[in-house]
């Protein structure tokens, strides 16, 4: 039965019934063998890992971490402005204010002011950071302490012009214990020969 066509053995099949009926098993076509590869698993190792997810996974992505940190609270002390876009100039008041007087410094790429609470006896106690109001231009700057006093004006100063640009997005005000400073970016990297163009008489 191993050998002859298809014909000859199924004529030889009728002729010897028991024959046939003792044929190997491993007769069946080869397509059936390739049937029964393709259905079985690729693997049963019970010992193959699947990969657990990873920490990393579990972490937003940097245009969604960034979206949340932008919309962060500032720091606490920090005072947000009134104008957050900038501009050349600040606003000019139209109601008295108490002057402040201030003291600064620099290197060259900052200007750093310094307000002590000290010059007045309504300030010495501290000030909230919610009680100050701060603009920065390119030109100049406005800050305003508003009073604790019912009917008092606001403590306030205005410096202009400055004797080179500030870049007003970069300037901060930041109310600490004993005093506010206020942090000027320069636009250029340079010494500057004054604060301002034409000095004030209140500054020190």
């Amino acid at each position: 039965f191993e050998h002859g066509d298809a014909a000859e053995r199924r004529q030889c099949a009728k002729m010897f019934p028991e024959a046939a009926a003792a044929a190997p098993a491993d007769a069946a076509p080869a397509d059936a063998d390739a049937a029964a590869d393709a259905a079985a698993p690729a693997s049963t190792d019970a010992s193959v890992e699947v990969a657990a997810p990873s920490r990393d996974e579990a972490v937003p992505p940097p245009a969604q971490a960034a979206a949340t940190s932008s919309t962060a609270p500032p720091p606490a002390g920090v005072v947000t402005p009134l104008n957050l876009q900038g501009a050349d100039e600040v606003r000019k008041l139209d109601f008295a204010v108490r002057e402040l007087k201030y003291a600064w410094q620099q290197t060259d790429e900052d200007v750093k002011i310094y307000v002590a609470f000290d010059q007045s006896e309504e300030l010495q106690g501290g000030v909230d950071e919610s009680a100050v109001e701060v603009e920065f231009g390119e030109w100049n700057m406005l800050l305003l302490i508003r009073s604790s006093v019912d009917g008092r004006p606001p403590f306030g100063l205005r410096l202009g012009d400055f004797h080179r640009r500030v870049a007003p997005d970069l300037c901060r005000c930041t109310v600490r214990g004993s005093r506010i400073t206020v942090k000027l970016m320069k636009q250029a990297k340079e010494h500057w020969w004054s604060l301002l163009q034409s000095t004030p008489l209140h500054a020190e």
